[in-house]
């Protein structure tokens, strides 16, 4: 009954769900030594991997963003008017150092004292840029998408309501049926990815392929630690550690939201681009 409930849920969340937004990262400095400064990374994961011919990543009508401290406090932030180009040094590119501006060059950002980076929210799409600044052509894979499975929007919206129900001494006996089903719902994501990647790998993509295979690599890697934290989720669960529980539900929304910006990202890279 449960699992029918769950899944007529999931019909009706998906429905109602319109375009997600993304965060994405700008680092200057890492107090874990993840990053380094030029990364930039789809949310708290792996920096995304650059190909060899790119001087920075341009986003496109970017929403706001906001300058974060080593301990995740915003220092400021505002709205963005038009797109940004993030550029990195490399060999052949035109800046010496990391650089934030916009893309007419009308507008540099530079880091305040203290910043650790510049997050980025965009429900758009943006693209690795030459040296010129320019999005080159591409031919890539037309109507092909990765994320083809529901559960991208909705397992995190469910996951976070059972959480809830977690932390609430009178539904805690009442929900291990329901983060079974949650956890077979991460499996699915985990293997509709993993499907849809080794079907992506069968046309190469010539110079951005090395790229889109470790951001390929990062997002099946933050499935895989989402379906374990899952697993371990219904297992605290099951045994009424209820903390244990509710933290390792957390770690699995956590994993997917990481997995989630990195499929965006692999979206924005094989899509068909016709060149600037």
């Amino acid at each position: 009954m449960i699992s029918r409930l769950l899944s007529s849920t999931l019909t009706l969340m998906m429905m109602a769900i319109g375009t997600a937004h993304a965060d994405y990262r700008v680092w200057y400095f890492d107090d874990d030594g993840f990053h380094q400064e030029g990364d930039i990374s789809a949310g708290s994961g792996p920096a995304l991997v650059r190909p060899g011919w790119a001087c920075g990543r341009r986003f496109s009508s970017p929403d706001y963003y906001r300058w974060v401290d080593g301990y995740g406090n915003t220092m400021s932030s505002a709205n963005f008017n038009e797109d940004v180009h993030v550029w990195v040094p490399g060999n052949g590119c035109p800046h010496n150092s990391l650089t934030i501006e916009y893309r007419d060059h009308s507008q540099t950002f530079a880091p305040p004292l203290g910043a650790s980076y510049m997050e980025i929210s965009t429900h758009a799409g943006g693209g690795w840029i030459n040296a010129q600044g320019k999005i080159p052509a591409c031919n890539c894979l037309p109507n092909f998408p990765i994320k083809l499975h529901a559960n991208w929007n909705l397992v995190p919206s469910i996951s976070a309501s059972l959480r809830a129900d977690l932390a609430d001494p009178r539904r805690q006996s009442l929900i291990l049926p329901a983060l079974r089903d949650l956890q077979t719902q991460v499996g699915d994501l985990n293997a509709s990815l993993a499907d849809r990647v080794a079907l992506r790998r069968r046309t190469p993509l010539s110079d951005r392929e090395a790229s889109v295979q470790a951001t390929e690599n990062a997002a099946l890697g933050a499935l895989a630690s989402a379906s374990r934290d899952a697993a371990q989720c219904v297992a605290a669960a099951a045994n009424r550690q209820y903390t244990t529980a509710y933290v390792a539900c957390g770690r699995a929304e956590s994993g997917i939201a990481v997995a989630s910006r990195l499929a965006d990202a692999i979206q924005d890279a094989i899509d068909p681009q016709p060149g600037e």
